[in-house]
């Protein structure tokens, strides 16, 4: 099982272990789902989470589960409040409990994303309902993105011809 870890991200001198700690995937709560999305062009906003955040806990190359960190957000009770980040199929979002303190909590750490200098990266991944190649990331602080067409399904399509025939 991997270790928990403190907030490292390199812009980590904005908050400390006191105010927001990072989990693990077994850390991830049961019944959590999107609370709001990361506006902003995905490309930058990756760079600012990973400014903040650090290293996610998983990146595959699927772009429509690209990466997903979970964090535990204090509240100004000291309440470690769940929240999970990550990019879905509708981009990059931020899930948790569905109450008001996990909002709140939402809404502080999308400003902090918000507030956070970019890093650079880069990442190659799939779209597989194009099907294209995605390379995107910053270099230099500045973001890039390209987008690559595998062609088309043709040999799939051929295959399920005969299917509009089908009768039950």
């Amino acid at each position: 099982m991997e270790q928990e870890k403190n907030f490292y991200g390199k812009n980590s001198d904005r908050l400390d272990a006191n105010h927001l700690r990072i989990g693990t995937v077994d850390s991830m709560p049961d019944g959590t789902s999107w609370l709001c999305e990361i506006p902003g062009d995905s490309t930058l906003v990756y760079g600012k989470i990973q400014g903040l955040l650090g290293k996610s806990l998983y990146e595959t190359d699927n772009v429509e589960n690209q990466y997903m960190y979970c964090v535990f957000l204090k509240d100004k009770n000291g309440e470690e409040i769940f929240l999970d980040v990550y990019s879905g199929p509708s981009g990059p979002a931020i899930g948790g409990l569905q109450n008001e303190h996990s909002s709140d909590a939402a809404e502080r750490l999308l400003k902090l994303i918000e507030e956070t200098e970019p890093v650079d990266y880069e990442y190659e991944g799939f779209y597989w309902d194009g099907p294209s190649k995605i390379s995107q990331g910053i270099r230099n602080g500045v973001p890039y993105y390209n987008e690559e067409s595998l062609g088309e399904f043709d040999d799939m399509d051929d295959d399920l011809d005969g299917l509009d025939d089908f009768e039950e």
